[in-house]
């Protein structure tokens, strides 16, 4: 078994990086440090799986399938790019079966994706209503209890 290659890229000036020649597999790309100005605390990983598909040559019929380990009469017809996202943060845009991806970065903590944020706010609303309410019956009945006795 083959031990995982690592590598570290910088980005240009325009906060690219280009990859070239890389073979079928699972790669794994995490920032390792943001740009200055930016939380460092905040930095996205994710996955990306090239599967490349192959087309054999039809004037040839010695071979029947392809392995990699020859150059035989195949092309290549499709080159597939599949993203694994869930632990970026959001921070992470890539569309299927496009080599290209986005990486954003945060200047504060509340740059991040508000996932559900709008469902969080309308329960927090209602739940501040009801200990209110609870409250105020409370106080209410407090006053009835002294009146009483």
């Amino acid at each position: 078994m083959r031990s995982p290659k690592t590598g570290i890229f910088v980005t240009d000036a325009d906060g690219a990086i280009a990859l070239n020649g890389l073979k079928q597999g699972t790669y794994t790309v995490t920032e390792i440090k943001a740009p200055k100005g930016y939380i460092q605390n905040v930095l996205p990983s994710f996955s990306v799986d090239i599967t490349p598909t192959y087309t054999l040559d039809d004037n040839n019929f010695s071979q029947s399938t392809f392995d990699g380990s020859d150059s035989g009469d195949h092309s290549l017809s499709k080159l597939e790019y599949k993203y694994d996202t869930t632990g970026a943060n959001g921070l992470v845009t890539a569309t299927v079966n496009t080599s290209s991806v986005t990486v954003d970065n945060v200047k504060s903590i509340t740059e991040l994706p508000k996932t559900g944020a709008l469902g969080i706010a309308f329960f927090t609303v209602i739940g501040v209503a009801v200990i209110t309410l609870a409250g105020v019956f409370a106080s209410r009945a407090r006053k009835a209890a002294k009146l009483v006795a």
